[in-house]
């Protein structure tokens, strides 16, 4: 028995050894680093109008920030609120943690009807997810 489970075994790692070896996703061009930069906020307004800022910087560094103004800004204005002491907001990390926890918009070229570009793009980031969990198929579709 213990020589044949031995030669299964063998034969296994022989079999894993003639596989190719999987395909490393490849790695997306990184962000802007991001410099230290504080903002002083004293109220509400401040605040909100600091999500704003933030909300069109985000945006122009390609991150996938919600397309209402409204829910952008309030998705943002969070992060605002977790970096902020006292009346200081650490914009920097605010940025940081946005690349992080948001993540890149996705976005295809050439698309005939301008009113499906939101479907085509919704298209492409679900080929992309089905890619990197390693369904072929579905990502091919």
């Amino acid at each position: 028995d213990q020589d044949e489970e031995a030669a299964e075994t063998k034969k296994d790692a022989e079999e894993k050894a003639k596989q190719p070896p999987a395909k490393k996703p490849t790695p997306r061009k990184a962000l802007p680093e991001v410099e230290e930069e504080t903002a002083e906020v004293d109220g509400k307004e401040a605040i909100n109008a600091l999500a704003v800022r933030l909300v069109a910087r985000l945006r122009e560094r390609g991150l996938a920030v919600a397309d209402d103004d409204d829910a952008a800004r309030k998705q943002i204005g969070g992060y605002v609120m977790t970096h902020k002491r006292g009346t200081t907001v650490d914009v920097a990390a605010v940025i940081r943690q946005a690349d992080v926890d948001v993540g890149r918009r996705v976005h295809v070229d050439n698309v005939e009807c301008p009113d499906n570009q939101g479907l085509a793009n919704a298209f492409k980031e679900l080929a992309n997810y089905e890619f990197k969990v390693g369904d072929k198929f579905k990502g091919a579709a």
